[in-house]
């Protein structure tokens, strides 16, 4: 039986500070030499950290989306099967919270029952 590799999670500082010393055709400073200083499993993680450089960057100065991303950007994942629905959804419970109404999951409920995107 093979071992199980662990899974890391890294910041979006230390990904920038890793992503920032690459340096294209220096030995040393390529994917595979930064994942071998850093301990990182694949050079393949630092190539796409170096690929997202400009998005941490994003990340990093708005300190609100910094706290709620610190470790992830947006774009990963399963996309929503119903997008406009969930457009529309979000628009009409930042209606009712403007006006100070009570939003329930009932009423979210309803509000998707009787949608005419679904």
């Amino acid at each position: 039986m093979s071992a199980k590799k662990k899974r890391n999670s890294y910041s979006i500082g230390f990904k920038r500070s890793v992503a920032g010393e690459y340096k294209k055709g220096v030995n040393g400073f390529g994917f595979a030499a930064l994942a071998a200083k850093h301990k990182i499993p694949s050079s393949s993680i630092v190539r796409k950290w170096v690929e997202q450089l400009g998005a941490m960057k994003d990340v990093a100065k708005d300190r609100q989306r910094s706290t709620r991303t610190m470790r992830r950007l947006p774009g990963a994942g399963r996309k929503h099967e119903y997008q406009q629905l969930e457009v529309q959804l979000h628009e009409w419970v930042d209606g009712r919270n403007k006006k100070g109404l009570r939003v329930k999951d009932k009423y979210i409920q309803l509000q998707i029952s009787t949608s005419s995107w679904l």
